[in-house]
């Protein structure tokens, strides 16, 4: 589903018009629309006023199916990329290198990350 079929049908699912989404998220209801027809795409921070006018998470807008070490790391650089977010780390214990190449399922590095983190 695009992110402008999204945008519909959770304003559909509130019951509200473009015009109120406009008013709510403080963007021309005439965008909005284009948004929803496909004609243009929002940027992160027209997504985040959307999301928030109609109470849910921005990361329902997001499309990535994350399986591997290799998904997570490549949504992180897109991430990276496209909302110009500055990754730092750094840690006193033990790193734990995953080769990118590798299939590990996204379960066993959530318990990596939350063995790293607590």
């Amino acid at each position: 589903m695009t992110t402008g079929k999204k945008i519909k049908h959770f304003r559909n699912l509130r019951s509200i018009s473009q015009k109120t989404l406009g008013q709510l998220s403080g963007i021309n209801s005439a965008t909005i629309k284009k948004y929803e027809y496909g004609i243009r795409n929002p940027k992160p921070d027209q997504l985040l006023k959307i999301a928030n006018a109609l109470g849910i998470s921005i990361n329902v807008f997001m499309d990535f199916d994350i399986e591997t070490v290799s998904d997570v790391l490549s949504l992180i650089l897109k991430m990276d990329e496209q909302l110009d977010m500055n990754f730092e780390a750094e840690s006193t214990r033990t790193e734990v290198s995953i080769p990118l190449q590798s299939k590990y399922p996204l379960k066993t590095l959530c318990s990596i990350i939350n063995w790293a983190y607590t």
